[in-house]
């Protein structure tokens, strides 16, 4: 009898385990995510000098900023308006760090590895943020018991890629916007390269990441260091979020109507 309520208590314990990774899964998968980043930033900069590395550093590099700029970004604007809308903050958080993980790090791997045209951003800007709704409706799915049907996942794949696409050539236009304009407003909200500090001329970040991340690639016996990474990823962080907080906010909002409908 003590032995089949010892099972008992056990079996009970790894239920609930289970239940609890199933339902946070999207959470799991966010910290997976980030420490793979981690690991990528790790291996560029220590095992990198006299190896072939270097010249799939940028695309590594650019997937590790493309998940940790996008899962915070992602996931400070899903939580505020999951929030505003009643329904917790830490539910959107979540998911939305995940999308934007997903999406950050195939828009980093890509867009760090190839020159990339206009076109070209605004399709990949669509599939990346199409690719990351197909795993988020697959995995609630398996984990979480949902019943979304192949028209389904497929339909919100497709309003996901259709939002993406315009939103990604809307940015391109406003950043075009941006650096020509000599309005400070304008600079501020949408240029590159704008901000005094971090970003400006005074002590350019940014300017310090790609030159090195350039020699670094051009040859094998250079390592980055992780102050210079920090300065790149730092830079496209406030970038990124000086562009992209109303335009993501707004994609955000027009999904949620769209899902609703």
């Amino acid at each position: 009898m003590t032995l089949d309520i010892e099972q008992t208590g056990w079996q009970n314990f790894w239920e609930d385990v289970g239940e609890w990774c199933a339902e946070n899964w999207k959470a799991i998968a966010v910290v997976v995510l980030v420490v793979i980043a981690v690991a990528l930033i790790v291996v560029c900069t220590v095992f990198s000098g006299g190896t072939f590395l270097a010249t799939i550093a940028p695309g590594l590099l650019g997937i590790a900023k493309g998940i940790l700029v996008g899962a915070l970004l992602g996931g400070a604007l899903g939580g505020i308006f999951s929030a505003l809308c009643g329904e917790g903050f830490w539910s959107g958080f979540w998911e939305g760090a995940f999308l934007g993980a997903i999406s950050g790090a195939i828009m980093g791997g890509f867009g760090a590895a190839f020159e990339l045209t206009k076109w070209a951003i605004t399709l990949l800007g669509g599939g990346a943020d199409a690719f990351a709704s197909i795993l988020n409706d697959i995995f609630d799915n398996i984990f979480k018991g949902e019943n979304n049907s192949l028209l389904e996942i497929i339909a919100n794949a497709g309003i996901s890629f259709s939002l993406g696409f315009a939103f990604s050539w809307v940015n391109i236009g406003l950043k075009t916007w941006g650096n020509s304009s000599k309005n400070k407003a304008v600079k501020f909200l949408f240029a590159d390269v704008y901000n005094a500090g971090i970003n400006g001329r005074n002590n350019p970040w940014s300017f310090s990441y790609n030159y090195w991340l350039g020699r670094y690639s051009s040859s094998s016996t250079i390592k980055m260091s992780y102050k210079t990474i920090f300065k790149g990823f730092a830079a496209d962080l406030l970038t990124e979020s000086r562009q992209m907080l109303w335009i993501e906010t707004f994609k955000a909002f027009v999904s949620e109507k769209v899902d609703g409908d």
